[in-house]
């Protein structure tokens, strides 16, 4: 059971609109929430504003990953650095307690979130239904299994797809379908045929006749013969790693913790651009390793590092592929950065933080 910030277990946030990193109405964060959508505010139209002009527009609807954008009122899973960062403005909107989860204190202090603390704690949305214990699972479905509301963009995917359960093979299909829902990326869906029948039930939505399973559902998915992990990959998403000759430096509270000439640049359609410093190139005095481990489709597993200056721990801040997938072995045992919680120069620009 996901606990929130004051120790007692994690309640809905809100289901109009249906907010969380995993679409379930609850703001649970797994390792492979990278930005730690944690924290449930409710929103206001300074707040709208705020994370507008830092880069953020949640105000705009995006119809074709399944966002509405948000008004005054709607309550929302915001990252907690996001909502960390405009407490300190004096932006912050209202938090309501008992649906932002526990990994919200790596970030924000509990006495901060206490002053924001909203007084109408009852979850936006449903007032009837499933219980809040299924809908944290992501486990309800209206007549057996959810249906979509808005028409999705439909691929045919070329691979082999396979997934597995407890050592057992349960999905193995050739005839896959890329299903764009209420994500940037796209998700599987398969013929019954291609199901186990003893998992067909199991599935958590379903379109054209088509199953869909949480990815969590499987505990290993495979394209042909590869692992694939935290999602599908995007047929349309690119990844270039580059070598560089811009000068960048990080610094965090001040203090220089990473330097270098000859960076070597990440670029991922849709995100921001990463920049990977040389071990040398970085302050491993002040640096500690971290017990999160993180995962991405396109480079692999990841190990984080916290960075210490002084009193202050700035907790899963950096983090290293010490042995990514082939295609991104060019940032293999390099340092990176999340620009977000950092002070990022480039050319000797400092960049403003990029949220997303």
């Amino acid at each position: 059971m996901a606990r929130n910030v004051l120790g007692g277990d994690l309640v809905p946030c809100s289901f109009e609109p249906l907010t969380g990193f995993y679409r379930d109405g609850c703001c649970e964060s797994g390792g492979d929430d990278v930005g730690v959508h944690s924290v449930c505010a409710v929103m206001t139209a300074e707040f709208l504003e705020f994370s507008r002009a830092h880069g953020n527009d949640l105000s705009t609807p995006m119809p074709e990953h399944g966002f509405p954008g948000l008004v005054p009122g709607d309550r929302w899973c915001l990252c907690a650095s996001r909502w960390q960062e405009a407490y300190e403005a004096g932006a912050a909107p209202a938090v309501i307690l008992d649906a932002t989860h526990a990994r919200t204190l790596e970030w924000c202090s509990l006495a901060a979130l206490q002053a924001q603390a909203a007084k109408n704690r009852q979850p936006r949305g449903r007032s009837r239904g499933p219980d809040s214990e299924a809908l944290r699972r992501g486990r309800w479905r209206a007549g057996g299994r959810s249906r979509m509301s808005v028409v999705p963009r439909v691929e045919l995917c070329p691979k082999r797809v396979r997934a597995s359960v407890g050592g057992a093979t349960v999905i193995d299909s050739t005839n896959v379908r890329y299903v764009w829902r209420d994500r940037p990326y796209p998700a599987y869906y398969f013929p019954p045929s291609d199901v186990a029948a003893e998992y067909r039930d199991c599935a958590d939505a379903e379109h054209e006749g088509l199953l869909f399973f949480r990815w969590a559902a499987m505990d290993h998915w495979f394209e042909e013969d590869e692992e694939v992990y935290v999602h599908p990959r995007d047929p349309h998403t690119r990844v270039d790693i580059l070598p560089s000759s811009r000068p960048v430096r990080v610094e965090i509270d001040g203090v220089v913790v990473a330097q270098t000439d000859h960076p070597t640049l990440l670029f991922e359609t849709g995100l921001p651009t990463r920049y990977y410093f040389t071990k040398p190139d970085v302050r491993f005095d002040l640096l500690e390793p971290s017990d999160l481990v993180t995962a991405c489709p396109y480079k692999g597993v990841a190990r984080t590092w916290s960075v210490r200056i002084g009193d202050s721990l700035h907790p899963d801040i950096a983090w290293v592929y010490d042995h990514p997938l082939p295609e991104s072995i060019g940032i293999a045992g390099r340092v990176a950065f999340y620009d977000e919680r950092v002070d990022l120069v480039v050319d000797g620009v400092h960049q403003g933080a990029r949220l997303l």
